[in-house]
């Protein structure tokens, strides 16, 4: 991020990005008690799975950490082997094998809307060939009856990550769209430079950073979703 700096000197770059959307949007669909209590008590699922997964006491910076690719990876149905890798790859978090057979039994003892939902959401796909998002989008899941076993497995583990993972880019573009229609229709100096995955990306000028912000904030937490 050191490395991009405002086209006009003075000015700043704001940067705004939904919490933890995907797994937001997983307490969502699954209606997961746990879940849900963990956003309304803590804003965190983070810490409610470092502490109930992870058998973490008093919770630390790096016990947080180990908790992200527990939650990011576990909800798509990633195999003990797969979930080993993306942690090291992706976080730079070591697990053994046996260690993360232990998290991932564990995990869907914690949550245990879980399998209900990726049970349900396979049998859908199974049938009709397709998923549907929150947004009414689908999905044409190919070889979800396949035979070969790798196919099917690769079919079902993209059937259960659509409707999670596809929400929160229909809402940054809706966020897209209605930011920029505000800062062109108040005739703000502030615009859109880019978008990382979650996130938006704004420059702005001294004088209309901290309006900006509250604006970007208000439309991201209030556009018009299902």
């Amino acid at each position: 991020k050191k490395m991009f700096i405002p086209s006009h000197e003075g000015w700043s770059i704001l940067q705004a990005d939904y919490s933890q959307i995907e797994l937001r949007i997983a307490a969502i669909e699954t209606l997961d008690s746990t879940m849900i209590a963990a956003y309304k008590e803590f804003g965190d699922l983070h810490i409610t799975t470092a502490k109930e997964v992870l058998g973490r006491d008093n919770i630390t910076k790096e016990d947080r950490s180990k908790a992200k690719p527990v939650n990011f990876g576990l909800i798509y149905l990633q195999s003990a082997k797969g979930f080993v890798q993306y942690a090291k790859k992706s976080y730079g978090v070591t697990f053994t094998l046996p260690e993360a057979e232990f998290i991932i039994k564990k995990f869907f003892s914690t949550y245990k809307g879980l399998t209900p939902w990726h049970n349900k959401t396979i049998a859908f796909a199974r049938k009709n060939n397709y998923v549907i998002n929150l947004f009414g989008r689908k999905r044409v899941i190919e070889n979800i009856n396949s035979s070969n076993e790798y196919l099917r497995g690769k079919a079902e583990r993209q059937a259960v990550n659509f409707p999670i993972q596809s929400v929160p880019a229909e809402m940054m573009v809706l966020s897209l769209y209605y930011v920029n229609k505000y800062l062109k229709e108040n005739n703000m100096r502030s615009k859109i430079i880019n978008t990382v995955h979650d996130s938006m990306v704004l420059e702005c000028p001294p004088d209309e950073l901290h309006k900006t912000a509250e604006i970007v904030k208000t439309i991201m937490e209030n556009i018009p979703t299902p």
